[in-house]
């Protein structure tokens, strides 16, 4: 007697009888190089402008991936809302490489690197972000609430804040 109906055991299943190809040709033995697959980022070109621009279409897209430069200082000289760069205000990576690095020109205004807004989410990957100087709290970068920022091998040096406008006799006393 056969296998009943809804068995899932009709002609063609149960035990294989023809080429086993756990070990034959049809396999992907071989195959698997162990290397991982390389994140499609987009390539920005060692120019602060350029840098700007990215930044600029990825909040309006979304979100993105940017793949800075290797050997390459981005040289910030403009004042943006306070920052070097436009705030973060969507999911944004930028990954960098051996020697990239965000700087604020030292003969520039003073302002932080970054600012990430409500809402963004910056991850940056093998960067030095340096060179930031506020007033204000994040000499680097300032991460307002409801923002999230991750590091991953990356340095964040020389970089200085400073709470006294806050303290300021301009500012109201506790009620």
């Amino acid at each position: 007697m056969g296998p009943g109906p809804g068995t899932g055991m009709g002609p063609g299943s149960g035990t294989a009888k023809g080429k086993d190809t756990a070990k034959g040709k049809d396999t992907a033995k071989g195959k698997d190089t162990g290397k991982k697959k390389e994140d499609k980022g987009t390539p920005v070109p060692c120019d602060a402008d350029a840098l700007i621009a990215a930044i600029t279409l990825a909040n309006a897209r979304g979100g993105a991936t940017l793949n800075l430069a290797k050997d390459c200082t981005y040289l910030l000289t403009t004042d943006i809302d306070g920052a070097g760069l436009p705030a973060i205000t969507t999911p944004i990576t930028l990954n960098g490489g051996k020697h990239t690095t965000i700087e604020r020109a030292a003969t520039t205004d003073q302002f932080r690197i970054l600012t990430i807004n409500t809402g963004g989410n910056l991850t940056l990957n093998k960067l030095t972000i340096t060179g930031g100087q506020t007033s204000e709290d994040g000499g680097g970068i300032f991460v307002d609430a409801g923002g999230a920022l991750t590091t991953n091998h990356t340095t964040i040096t020389r970089n200085i804040a400073s709470l006294l406008a806050a303290a300021s006799p301009t500012t109201a006393p506790p009620a």
